[in-house]
């Protein structure tokens, strides 16, 4: 039916009027016939079209699809591979900067034991001074106390200091 109409649209535009002198059934009879010998021209391309034209046309399109499959899988795996990289990065990174605070802990301890040492090997004052330094610091808090409150008690005397009274210190 659309055919038809088409034909009869073509035909007043082109000449005017309606399509022949025989009248408006006539011209639907022309036109019914020229859409028939159409639609089987049509499905004779389509037969020979279908032959060799669609095959060809979906093993493209399968050939696609496979391709498509095949680089996402590859993008997944680069994907999880980029993925387990991250943690271990951050794992290492991590590892780094305990690594980095302890090297910071172990110069501080050896600064501290190169100042002692420097201490005891200077004699006098400053070497008993670093000795019992060195002594304090390998006990435990109740020990240290312990032993602070003795020293403590053994060398005070029960006379009262008197402002501006010397006092002997010995070496």
């Amino acid at each position: 039916p659309q055919h038809i109409f088409c034909f009869i649209r073509w035909h007043r535009l082109w000449w005017g009027s309606w399509p022949s002198p025989r009248g408006p059934s006539s011209a639907l009879a022309e036109a019914m016939t020229e859409g028939a010998e159409e639609r089987e021209e049509l499905e004779v391309k389509d037969v020979l079209a279908r032959k060799g034209y669609y095959d060809q046309m979906t093993k493209t399109f399968e050939g696609m699809a496979a391709k498509r499959d095949e680089l996402q899988k590859e993008i997944v795996e680069l994907m999880e591979e980029k993925y387990q990289l991250d943690e271990q990065i951050t794992g290492l990174n991590q590892q780094l900067e305990e690594g980095i605070l302890r090297h910071k802990d172990a110069q501080k301890a050896k600064r501290k034991t190169d100042k002692l040492l420097g201490q005891l090997e200077a004699g006098g004052a400053t070497a008993r001074a670093a000795l019992r330094k060195l002594q304090l610091s390998s006990m435990d808090i109740g020990e240290r106390i312990a032993t602070m409150r003795s020293q403590f008690a053994s060398s005070s005397s029960c006379q009262a200091s008197i402002p501006g009274q010397e006092v002997n210190i010995e070496d």
